[in-house]
């Protein structure tokens, strides 16, 4: 269940779930910091989010990239000097 942490980094918590599984109606909507920047939903959810794809963060910054128990890829975004 990943329940409130999808949108984590919004909510104080730098790690979010970023893994591209997780997502849909992914648009792309710029660049922050050198990062594709995304505009997308969470599978089962109604409600934008912005932010990144935790695959192609894990290419130029594998170490802020963690796998998740679940599976799924989080990535901190702390790391990547974005909110």
């Amino acid at each position: 269940q990943l329940g409130g942490q999808l949108g984590g980094a919004y909510l104080g918590n730098p790690m979010a779930f970023s893994d591209r599984r997780l997502k849909k109606n992914i648009q792309k909507v710029g660049k922050k910091n050198g990062f594709d920047w995304y505009r997308f939903k969470y599978l089962g959810s109604d409600v934008w989010h912005e932010g990144v794809m935790a695959d192609q963060v894990k290419k130029d910054r594998p170490e802020a990239v963690v796998r998740h128990q679940n599976g799924y890829d989080m990535v901190n975004y702390a790391m990547l000097g974005v909110q």
